[in-house]
């Protein structure tokens, strides 16, 4: 019995560190298929938990959110500071990136004033070695009183060691790590704080002391919680007089800098005899030397710009034009005449072979013909994210976005809305200030997605074939302008807030994995094939139901009255206004509520022909009413998917209607105002 229960000893660990070390690696490696996926509780941070087998031993392995301190400035450090103080696991897996360890260490100290058992994993070994550097972790070991472990996440080095020392740890109930000792001013004040709240000689009263020297509410308010309101704020004046003395040993800084320099200056101190470089002829790595150009502050929206250019010059005009008429010949006619000879051959009813041909073909094919040039987009845009040029974009554009009422993290959610408004407003969750999350859902739907793409490349062809990438750029900016100007809007008189604190780690720069680049490229083109075949399909369907039979559904001619068109007219004068008041133009806009994809399909099932709708096209509206119709795309109401992740992420309706009802207004205050004052000019 007694040898039964041994079997199923369980442990709890904790894995920590900073974003983009490689902790989800080594936690995917470890727990392979064992994992739990949610939310912790009253957050949108998301909660991995997964479980190790060793020996007689269960580990239960949390991977709590990348963080940089643990100083509640956002949902994550919050999160994993609570899990830390609360759950109290039986070891915390420190991991930290061995190319950056004095920034990397910061986070350490401060797990270590804690007192909690911690082991520390240093990865990336490879690049260390490639790099010529040399760690002594025996020496840090024995300074710290700590394991110390150099492990590579990616190759599996030393990650069985690594779980043999978190179990070993685990059984060292005695264990504690060494004092974190700062520098006299700092300690004085630390014993100040114990000695003004009474608090024992601990590591844990000293993370306690530390913390309410750095302001924080939150352990104010948890030490004082069973305190008269009078005694609290007496201790409050108390603990202000002990900062102020602090403050005032320093010429300039504030008691959070101070604190911040204190535990660098003790990293420093640490690190002596730690870290050996062999290499040091050059000071600046190549890295270093494209980052003075591509960082400078005169070049580096020029450059960036430029970039934007030539992608979209490649995608949709050299290139990814000649690719997708290929591909839009062959549907049309290759397969367009396969499928009617096989329909044909198999006696199959009129009705079925025009629905085949038009809808299917017509409408869902009609969108997949542009896939070469969505690829294109998507390729370009994941070798700047695997290269490490997309980070410096998210910090050069932190400032400009900040002075907006949006934190340069928001950067990233625009970045995905390129391919998916739903993913980019789900992906909001990283932004920890509520206010700051809610602009930038507000924000996210005036990015052109990737659906938009086929819509504008079919206009464009049409009125500006000469111009086509720059007209199709010229979306995209106008969308971000006008998407951060209503977030600015909305910070000055809606949701006035603090700016939250924005830090990101820029990797070195490196050559773009083809694997990496093949596999998310591949990735979204696969999205958009599915929506093709599912949401697609049966809109192009109904559409061409809708546009081939009337209300006594008899079938009919889409020009004469069919249920399409007889919608469609009566909708139709409210679009006047804006040079596209046509029912095949309204009705298609409608069908793009579902999908954005969908008005190409729609126009192509009504005019069954490519070329027929062009002529229509060219025939009904002018090219101002053509870039006016683009402008209202570019900005109405999203697709349904994308209405209802904001309606979750804003936990309710009434703020994901509104968004709605605000996009419509917008695109027709807008789309009006450049067709009416443009024609007004060129009369």
């Amino acid at each position: 019995m007694e040898s039964q229960q041994t079997k199923h000893i369980k442990h709890t660990t904790a894995l920590v560190g900073n974003p983009n070390i490689g902790k989800t690696t080594i936690f995917n490696k470890l727990t392979g298929d064992d994992q739990a996926i949610g939310n912790w509780p009253g957050v949108t941070v998301e909660k991995k938990q997964g479980k190790i087998k060793y020996s007689e031993y269960d580990i239960e392995l949390t991977d709590l959110p990348g963080i940089y301190s643990l100083t509640a400035y956002s949902a994550d450090e919050l999160v994993a500071r609570k899990f830390i103080l609360d759950e109290k696991p039986h070891v915390l897996l420190n991991v930290v990136d061995g190319t950056n360890l004095e920034r990397n260490l910061y986070l350490s100290v401060q797990l270590l004033e804690i007192g909690v058992p911690t082991v520390l994993a240093i990865n990336m070994a490879d690049k260390l070695k490639r790099k010529g550097i040399t760690l002594n972790t025996k020496k840090l070991a024995q300074k710290l009183n700590i394991p110390v472990i150099d492990i590579c996440a990616i190759k599996n080095q030393s990650l069985d060691e690594l779980v043999k020392i978190c179990e070993d740890t685990a059984h060292h109930f005695d264990y504690e790590p060494n004092f974190i000792k700062y520098n006299e001013p700092t300690e004085i004040a630390i014993a100040e704080i114990l000695e003004l709240f009474k608090l024992k000689s601990s590591s844990l009263s000293r993370f306690f002391s530390i913390k309410l020297l750095e302001k924080d509410e939150t352990v104010f308010n948890l030490l004082t919680q069973n305190i008269a309101s009078d005694e609290q704020l007496t201790l409050k004046q108390n603990l202000q007089e002990i900062i102020k003395r602090y403050e005032q040993k320093y010429h300039f800084g504030s008691c959070e800098s101070l604190i911040a320099d204190a535990r660098y200056e003790f990293i420093a101190s640490l690190l002596e005899g730690i870290v050996f470089k062999k290499d040091k002829k050059s000071k600046h790595s190549i890295s270093d030397k494209i980052d003075k150009v591509v960082l400078n502050k005169y070049f580096a929206y020029p450059i960036f710009f430029l970039i934007l250019l030539a992608i979209f010059a490649i995608s949709f005009d050299y290139g990814g034009r000649t690719l997708t008429d290929k591909v839009g010949n062959f549907i049309n006619t290759t397969v367009h005449n396969y499928v009617s000879t096989l329909l044909t051959n198999c006696s199959a009813p009129v009705v079925l072979k025009r629905l085949v041909l038009e809808a299917v073909l017509g409408g869902v094919g009609s969108v997949l013909a542009f896939l070469p040039q969505l690829s294109l987009l998507f390729m370009f845009l994941s070798i700047l994210e695997d290269s490490g040029y997309m980070a410096r974009i998210v910090m050069i554009t932190d400032k400009l976005l900040k002075k907006l009422g949006i934190t340069g993290k928001a950067f990233i959610p625009i970045i995905m809305s390129l391919g998916c408004t739903t993913s980019a407003i789900m992906s909001t969750r990283i932004i920890e200030n509520e206010h700051e999350r809610k602009r930038t859902i507000l924000l996210l739907p005036f990015i052109s997605c990737s659906a938009k793409l086929p819509v504008y490349v079919l206009i464009a062809n049409v009125f500006f074939s000469k111009h086509l990438g720059f007209v199709v750029l010229s979306m995209y900016l106008i969308g971000v302008v006008l998407g951060v100007f209503v977030a600015f809007i909305f910070k000055k008189f809606l949701t006035k807030t603090d700016d939250s604190i924005f830090l990101i780690e820029l990797q070195p720069y490196k050559i773009p994995s083809v694997k990496v680049v093949l596999t998310n490229t591949l990735k979204e083109c696969w999205e958009f094939i599915k929506k093709a075949g599912t949401v697609l399909f049966l809109v192009s369907v109904l559409i061409w139901v809708f546009s081939n039979f009337n209300w006594q559904f008899k079938m009919v001619d889409p020009s004469s009255e069919s249920i399409l068109k007889s919608l469609g007219v009566k909708l139709a004068p409210l679009f006047k206004p804006l040079g596209f008041g046509h029912w095949q133009i309204v009705l298609a806009l409608i069908s793009g509520l579902v999908a954005k994809e969908a008005i190409v399909s729609s126009l192509h099932v009504i005019y069954a022909e490519t070329a027929v709708l062009s002529a229509s096209l060219t025939n009904m509206i002018s090219p101002l009413g053509a870039y006016s119709l683009m402008l209202f795309i570019l900005l109405y109401a999203p697709c349904v998917s994308a209405f209802m992740a904001a309606k979750n992420e804003f936990k309710s309706f009434k703020p994901a209607v509104f968004s709605m009802v605000w996009q419509i207004s917008i695109a027709y205050i807008t789309s009006l105002a450049f067709f009416q004052i443009s024609s007004f000019i060129l009369k």
